[in-house]
């Protein structure tokens, strides 16, 4: 691998080292020192075993070291996966499934995950697991009330309480706040 050159018209060692010791990023403070390593001459073999990475990441941060200068090698932050379903469509879902299905013409009584995700599927198209409605479900905060059985005999106030135990969705708060 050729020598790569590096371009120094951005900041002198001593500034480079200014930077690298201030930063709180570790990640960060890794590509300056890899960069500094650079400045001192060492070839990219020897960074990068330094460093602890690949040769062709040293060759990376080089590139855009010499395309950007010192704000070329912070991090933007990293988007992830889009979500099936925008943010309308969630708290809908959300609003949907806090009702008794009975309510909304379902043909069942109780919202269980894969019901959620059955409906999820015909409304919007989009084909969820019972893990992800699960993690959905955290998301939008909604909490599922577990079905309690109702006691025969004993207390007459333990059976109120029993009987207004329904099994069924509530929000706990609003998507997005």
């Amino acid at each position: 691998m050729k020598r790569l050159d590096i371009n120094k018209d951005y900041l002198s060692y001593a500034g480079l080292e200014k930077l690298y010791r201030a930063t709180k990023s570790a990640r960060l403070a890794i590509r300056y020192l890899a960069i500094l390593k650079l400045y001192e001459g060492q070839s990219t073999y020897e960074v990068a075993a330094e460093v602890h990475v690949t040769p062709q990441v040293v060759v990376n941060w080089v590139h855009r070291w010499n395309d950007g200068g010192p704000d070329a090698l912070v991090e933007s932050g990293h988007t992830g996966r889009h979500p099936y379903l925008t943010p309308e469509q969630q708290q809908e879902l959300a609003n949907h499934v806090i009702k008794p299905p009975r309510e909304n013409g379902h043909d069942f009584n109780v919202w269980y995950l894969k019901n959620i995700a059955g409906y999820a599927a015909e409304k919007y198209n989009v084909v969820y697991s019972v893990s992800g409605i699960y993690r959905l479900r955290k998301r939008n905060t909604l909490v599922y009330r577990v079905p309690r059985t109702e006691p025969v005999g004993g207390d007459q106030k333990k059976r109120t309480i029993s009987r207004s135990r329904k099994r069924r969705f509530t929000a706990t708060s609003s998507l997005g706040t």
